[in-house]
């Protein structure tokens, strides 16, 4: 870090390790986040599948009635 980084960091009352914390703590947040979304995608489409396949087997039941 130059001192004219360390000049600006101080002036911020912000350190740059805090920072760097912060930027990882937002990383592990957003991947829990995408985990969390990808897994209800994925839960959303199964059922979607089973329902298209519970509806064609009743329209086949009906059909050969």
């Amino acid at each position: 870090m130059t001192p004219t980084q360390f000049v600006a960091v101080q002036r911020h009352g912000v350190s740059t390790l805090q920072t760097e914390e912060w930027v990882m703590v937002r990383n592990v947040l957003a991947a829990v986040g995408l985990a969390v979304v990808v897994k209800a995608g994925f839960d959303a489409y199964v059922e979607y599948r089973r329902m298209a396949r519970e509806n064609e087997a009743l329209r086949q039941a009906a059909m050969g009635e």
